[in-house]
């Protein structure tokens, strides 16, 4: 007697789901090992070292890394964190030069009454407040004897020639003169002679490096 074959039911894929899952959590691993590989390289981070960073390891570590950099998304994407923090840095760079330049202008009666006293700060303009370090709690009329002790705000303000040296700095319109010998000691040497004093002595004590042009 023939027997009847049961049809054969669709069995759920099971391994190629499992595959296809696990294809995709180790693509998003390399894109974020790669998104960190770019931000650790547009800090300041050599290749090597934002690759190690980033998660890579082994000994093809350097290889990676130089893979990596040539991936048109990875370079876009240390642009794009280096123009980030360009533009962040310009942004705190203008308000520090705001803050300079409140200490420069500052008028000290923006501050302190006919009296010598300080206003009350809600009318104090906020440019002024600027100009000022801190505020002090003092105690006067100690020893009258009556009993009674007066407490005085004393303001401390910040340098008003420092600020205008570091505006004056930062714009090159300060240029710190080093001297160095007497008057004419320098017109005996040779050219050579000059160029070594300026490298091995001047550059130095300027805090500059000089290196000779092939």
């Amino acid at each position: 007697m023939a027997t009847k074959r049961k049809a054969d039911t669709p069995r759920t894929p099971r391994l190629a789901t499992s595959r296809y899952r696990h294809g995709t959590n180790e693509s998003k691993g390399r894109e974020a090992k790669r998104q960190a590989f770019a931000l650790h390289v547009a800090a300041g981070k050599s290749h090597k070292e934002a690759a190690r960073a980033a998660g890579c390891t082994g000994t093809g570590v350097r290889t990676r890394a130089a893979e990596m950099l040539k991936e048109p998304s990875v370079r876009a994407q240390v642009a794009a964190a280096r123009q980030a923090a360009f533009d962040h840095l310009q942004v705190d760079v203008n308000v520090y030069f705001e803050q300079l330049h409140a200490i420069a202008t500052a008028d000290i009666a923006d501050i302190l009454d006919d009296k010598g006293r300080v206003r009350p700060l809600s009318t104090i303009p906020p440019r002024a407040r600027m100009a000022m370090a801190s505020l002090d709690l003092v105690m006067q009329n100690v020893e009258a004897g009556d009993g009674v002790v007066d407490m005085v705000l004393k303001p401390r303000f910040h340098s008003k020639l420092e600020a205008i040296i570091t505006m004056l700095k930062a714009h090159g319109k300060l240029v710190t003169k080093i001297e160095k010998g007497r008057p004419g000691e320098f017109d005996r040497l040779s050219r050579e002679q000059l160029r070594d004093v300026i490298e091995k002595e001047l550059a130095p004590a300027a805090g500059l490096r000089l290196v000779r042009a092939k």
